[in-house]
């Protein structure tokens, strides 16, 4: 609880009378905190699900191949979760109408691309939330420096009570816009660390698999 000084008492001010005297533009500003947390929490479980991968897949699918047994792969991969066995079910599938080694690659690259990007394109909107949100509040500011001087001009007397009642709205929207963003600049950036690791690992499996296919012996 914040204690503000008047003239003739100390008057208790708690946050939510901050936020009643931030004004409506604290609105929006809330909304976009609302959609910032749902977006992390929901493309956290999507990330999660991206990773998800049966141990052992790309030595499963190889030993399926060495065996001759292309269609028992393509289906064990068609039926597991996550981007490795859909990147590998796209291969073998394309092996199956008899592509050459360089279009399989090609296959994959393409499934590679399309899983990833679901995944990243919302996290575009973490991103525009971190440089709206600042901005709404910047708005507020100037809203509250133009009470401040709507202020004045009805009473024809520059007082501190005049200028702080402006003062409160100013600084609060600011402070919940800058807030919101580093909250969403930092979700967003968090996210796409996580992207990036489970990128690379599942580049090096798919390059594992596709120098498996190239060896002479390969099947």
């Amino acid at each position: 609880m914040l204690f503000l000084q008047t003239n003739n008492a100390a008057q208790a001010l708690t946050l939510w009378d901050l936020i009643l005297k931030g004004g409506p533009i604290l609105i929006p500003i809330a909304i976009l905190l609302i959609i910032a947390i749902y977006l992390f929490i929901e493309r956290w479980l999507a990330i999660i699900g991206l990773a998800k991968t049966p141990k052992g897949l790309t030595d499963y699918v190889k030993k399926a191949l060495v065996a001759g047994e292309l269609k028992q792969a393509t289906q064990y991969c068609e039926s597991q979760e996550g981007a490795l066995p859909m990147i590998l079910y796209s291969g073998l599938k394309s092996m199956s109408a008899g592509s050459k080694i360089d279009e399989v690659e090609k296959s994959m690259e393409s499934m590679a691309n399309i899983a990833f990007t679901r995944i990243t394109n919302p996290l575009s909107i973490l991103g525009l939330i971190s440089g709206v949100a600042p901005m709404l509040g910047f708005v507020g500011t100037i809203l509250g420096v133009i009470r401040i001087f709507y202020n004045i001009s009805l009473s024809d007397n520059i007082s501190i009570g005049i200028i702080a009642g402006g003062l409160y709205e100013k600084m609060i929207t600011s402070f919940a816009g800058l807030v919101v963003g580093i909250l969403a600049y930092s979700a967003y950036h968090f996210l796409q660390y996580l992207v990036d690791k489970q990128a690379l690992k599942i580049e090096m499996e798919t390059h594992d698999f596709l120098t498996f296919l190239r060896e002479p012996t390969k099947i």
